[in-house]
C-alpha cells in the first residue's frame, strides 16, 4: 500500500513485517536512505498463513537500538539491496504537492498556497 511504504521510506524501521499473503516471503535485507544519521538496514518479511505447509512464523531475537551502537546500525550485510520503496517511488513519481514542505505547518500546506483568481462567468441570456 502507498501509505505503508511512505511511513517505512521515513521511519527506516529494523525490521518490516506484514501480513495478508498467501505465502511466507523474506527478502534480502535493503538500504534505505542516509537521513543524517548514517544509513539504516531493513529486512522484510511477509508472514503467511498459520494453516498450511508454509512457514507461518518468524522468530526475531532483537536488541532494541537504543542498547546498540550507532555505527552498529548503519553496518550494511553483505547481501544487501538498495530500496524497493525508493525505487517504486522514483518509477510512480509518487511525489505530491506539499511533500516538500517541512516544519510545525507541514500539514496545512493546502492552506497556504495562494487563492487561485476566479474566472469571469459571463451570463448569457438567450
Amino acid at each position: 500500500a502507498p501509505a505503508v511504504a511512505a511511513v517505512a521510506m521515513k521511519a527506516r524501521p529494523r525490521y518490516h513485517i506484514a501480513a495478508g499473503q498467501d505465502t511466507f516471503f523474506a527478502r534480502l535485507p535493503y538500504a534505505n536512505r542516509d537521513m543524517g544519521v548514517g544509513p539504516r538496514i531493513t529486512r522484510f518479511v511477509g508472514l503467511g498463513p498459520l494453516a498450511g505447509p508454509a512457514k507461518g512464523l518468524h522468530a526475531l531475537a532483537l536488541t532494541p537500538s537504543s542498547e546498540m551502537d550507532p555505527d552498529e546500525l548503519s553496518v550494511r550485510p553483505d547481501a544487501c539491496t538498495p530500496s524497493p520503496l525508493e525505487a517504486a517511488a522514483i518509477l510512480h513519481g509518487s511525489k505530491r504537492a506539499g511533500d516538500d514542505i517541512t516544519g510545525v505547518n507541514a500539514g496545512d500546506w493546502r492552506f497556504q498556497q495562494g487563492k487561485k483568481p476566479r474566472a469571469n462567468h459571463v451570463a448569457i441570456n438567450h
